[in-house]
């Protein structure tokens, strides 16, 4: 689903945060939009195993969604399996 954007090789850095905040004004899903914000305008990626509340607009903005629906046709996957947004989108999942 990532797509180089030039013809240059591309170095990719997993940056984890994990933990709990124990803050009474410490808004998870807020802080989260701000991270997918920061990290749509430097044209990075989330890993898809971190929750994410994108909108499917701003998820298809960060990954490749012609390149996804070719290899889910290619491989028969649109029947068999659910669209890859709302497997790991919170917004998509409740």
């Amino acid at each position: 689903m990532v797509r180089q954007r030039s013809g240059r090789n591309i170095l990719y850095l997993d940056i984890g945060v994990y933990g709990n905040c124990e803050l009474e004004t410490y808004n998870p899903k807020e802080t989260t939009r701000k991270l997918e914000a920061f990290v749509r305008s430097v044209q990075g990626v989330q890993m898809l195993y971190a929750d994410t509340y994108m909108t499917p607009a701003e998820f298809w903005e960060m990954f490749d969604s012609s390149l996804y629906d070719w290899l889910r046709t290619k491989y028969g996957c649109k029947e068999a399996f659910p669209n890859v947004y709302d497997k790991v989108c919170k917004n998509a999942r409740y």
